[in-house]
């Protein structure tokens, strides 16, 4: 392996930057090479302003406006990631908060439709407008060129818009060059960590790449004027990881619990089609593998369960396979993907829901909605060890918990926990109430407007910019002043 491409997997861009192109013919070592200098444009542009006057931020302001910068949104990306930047929006907006949402540049091109010219069309979803910006560089041909690059786009967004502070959603991919243009012109930052994608790559072997995401996923977090996240575990592992120490807040996920309202409660439910199921992704780092193996233990031991596992992934084939070799297809349903209302109905037909994530450096720190949709439903539930779900269960009296990837334990903690219905009354009415006070998007919403307006200070107006109305681009309007 070349010193160069060792080196640009420790992301030591220093190093890697301060070679000469011209010594090289590989695609990798000099892709490396440039990508390196743009990480270090990005890196020194974001610690110029360590030191920078900053304006303070302003108690008690009572018209604050907010640009918030997603990497995907509604209607056109659906999941996690966008149903809480929907979910937390429509919230700030019913707690009196001006918000203006803008998707990465290149998403639209990207997600939508490459041939359709901009400005694009802004998106609506009840309520919450989505704006989209272009790409001067596409992110596919150096990630950290194209970061640096949409410096540019975040800036004419934050002069027309004028905000009293910019809210960033993960990752650095979007966060950094955001932070960089906003704080360039004075405006405060808002980082909400949802997902951090080095724990994604170190769970597949991909070291390199975690270790160039850690550093600027560090960077962001160090120079956000506020940071928040999801869960405790999340927040430790971002304060361990900073050299400074980090005051994080904490906006828990949440769910819609109105779209459940029509489930029947547990305690009037004699029967039920299935004693389990799961709603979500079939990705292997779910592992349903484990479910279906508990499965057929309890078949040997005479102990048979009804189980339906919904939702579509690269796992669907394999699943169903495991279950035909363990003999248990008549047991184990997979219908595949469903529709969203019928995702819902899941929950009416089932007796409890089992999430039996596998350990990986994602699951142990990422909070899923999955949890909550369950106990929104009023089904009990059963969590794998991992700490983000550990911390859901409140120490047994939301969930049952049992040792991740073991089917034996599961087994016996299901098989416990269907023969206990008292027990299964108290869970279900505990965790119902935890997700009506602190999960629902209400709650979650608040926190978050709470956190806006202490970060937010008045726009302002340096002395080289004019009043602007509109911002011009090559020809091309951004968006007309809304002031």
């Amino acid at each position: 392996m070349s010193k160069v491409i060792d080196a640009w997997n420790e992301a030591d861009f220093e190093f890697v930057a301060g070679q000469k192109l011209s010594r090289f013919n590989r695609k990798d070592i000099r892709g490396a090479i440039r990508e390196s200098r743009y990480a270090l444009k990005l890196l020194e542009r974001a610690r110029a302003l360590e030191e920078g006057d900053k304006q303070a931020a302003s108690e008690g302001m009572d018209d604050i406006k907010v640009v918030t910068i997603l990497h995907a949104s509604l209607p056109n990306h659906t999941g996690g990631y966008t149903g809480r930047a929907q979910g937390l929006l429509k919230g700030l907006m019913r707690n009196g908060i001006n918000v203006r949402a803008y998707t990465r540049p290149g998403f639209y091109s990207e997600r939508v439709n490459s041939k359709e010219d901009f400005p694009f069309p802004v998106d609506q979803v009840d309520g919450v407008e989505y704006r989209h910006l272009p790409a001067d560089f596409p992110r596919k041909s150096g990630e950290f060129e194209y970061m640096f690059k949409a410096i540019d786009w975040y800036r004419e967004v934050f002069l027309v818009e004028r905000p009293n502070v910019v809210h960033v959603r993960s990752t650095y991919l979007i966060a950094l060059p955001a932070l960089i243009a906003a704080h360039e012109l004075g405006v405060p930052v808002l980082y909400e960590v949802s997902g951090l994608w080095e724990l994604v790559f170190e769970g597949r072997g991909q070291a390199g790449k975690a270790q160039r995401i850690e550093r600027m996923e560090d960077t962001t977090c160090r120079f956000a004027d506020r940071v928040v996240t999801m869960n405790s575990s999340m927040a430790k592992l971002l304060d361990d990881r900073s050299e400074h120490g980090l005051d994080i807040g904490l906006v828990p996920n949440a769910v819609d619990t109105s779209k459940f309202v029509h489930i029947t409660p547990l305690e009037e439910k004699e029967k039920f089609k299935y004693d389990v199921g799961y709603v979500g992704s079939l990705v292997d780092y779910e592992g349903l593998e484990t479910l279906i193996r508990a499965v057929a233990l309890g078949k040997q031991r005479q102990k048979f369960l009804r189980v339906r596992i919904v939702g579509k992934g690269a796992e669907l084939e394999k699943l169903r396979s495991l279950a035909g070799e363990l003999d248990v297809s008549d047991l184990v349903d997979i219908p595949g993907p469903v529709s969203a209302d019928e995702a819902v109905g899941v929950f009416e037909d089932t007796n409890l829901i089992v999430l039996p994530r596998l350990s990986t450096p994602a699951t142990e720190n990422v909070t899923p909605l999955k949890p909550f949709e369950a106990m929104a439903a009023g089904r009990p539930l059963v969590v794998s060890s991992v700490s983000a779900l550990s911390e859901v269960s409140r120490g047994g009296k939301a969930a049952v918990v049992f040792q991740q990837g073991e089917p034996e334990e599961l087994l016996n903690k299901i098989s416990d926990l269907l023969g206990n219905r008292e027990k299964q009354i108290a869970l279900s009415k505990f965790a119902s109430a935890l997700v009506t006070e602190e999960h629902n998007w209400d709650w979650a919403a608040a926190t978050m407007a709470r956190e806006i307006r202490a970060t937010a200070s008045p726009f302002r107006h340096l002395p080289f910019l004019t009043d602007v109305v509109q911002v011009h681009r090559r020809g091309d309007i951004v968006y007309p002043s809304v002031s």
